[in-house]
C-alpha cells in the first residue's frame, strides 16, 4: 500500500525543518571567533559540512551494496544526525566560557581603542596578532621592516 500523500507532507515538513539549525551554527562560530578570522571560520565549517554532503553518496552507495537502498537511506540519515548532536551537545560545555573569552578579549580592545594608541596601545599591537618586537621608534616585524 502507497501512501504518497503522507509521504509528501512528512518529506515538505521535514524540508522546513531541517536548515534550522543552519544559522544557529554559524552565527555560534561568529560568537567565539575574533572579527578577523571569521570569514576563515566560516569557510572551515562549510568546507567540513559540504564534505560530509559530498562523502555522504558515497557511504550511502556502499551500505546499499551491503544492504538494500531503504536501510542505506536510514543509516546516513540517522548517523549523520547522531554526529551532529554529539557536536552539538559537546559544544554545550565549552560554549559560554568561550563567549566569555571572546567578550572580555573585544572589551579590551575597546578599553584601547577609547585610550588611544598611547601606552596601552601596546596591548592591541600584541592582542591583533600583527606579531613583531617592539624597539625604539615603533614595532618592526620579524624581518626588520616597519609595521606601525
Amino acid at each position: 500500500m502507497e501512501a504518497r500523500g503522507v509521504f509528501f507532507i512528512l518529506m515538505a515538513l521535514t524540508a522546513l525543518f531541517m536548515p534550522f539549525s543552519s544559522p544557529n551554527v554559524i552565527s555560534t562560530v561568529y560568537d567565539v571567533v575574533v572579527p578577523e578570522v571569521r570569514s576563515t571560520a566560516q569557510a572551515v565549517e562549510y568546507f567540513i559540512e559540504n564534505s560530509g554532503a559530498a562523502f555522504a553518496p558515497v557511504l550511502a552507495g556502499i551500505i546499499a551494496d551491503a544492504f538494500d537502498m531503504g536501510t542505506s537511506i536510514l543509516w546516513v540519515s540517522i548517523g549523520a544526525w547522531a554526529v551532529c548532536f554529539c557536536f552539538y551537545l559537546g559544544t554545550l560545555f565549552f560554549i559560554d566560557g568561550d563567549i566569555a573569552a571572546l567578550r572580555a578579549r573585544m572589551a579590551r580592545r575597546g578599553a584601547v581603542e577609547r585610550a588611544g594608541e598611547g601606552a596601552q596601545g601596546l596591548l592591541y599591537k600584541a592582542d591583533s596578532g600583527r606579531g613583531g618586537r617592539l624597539v625604539e621608534g615603533g614595532w618592526r616585524d620579524a624581518c626588520g621592516g616597519r609595521t606601525g
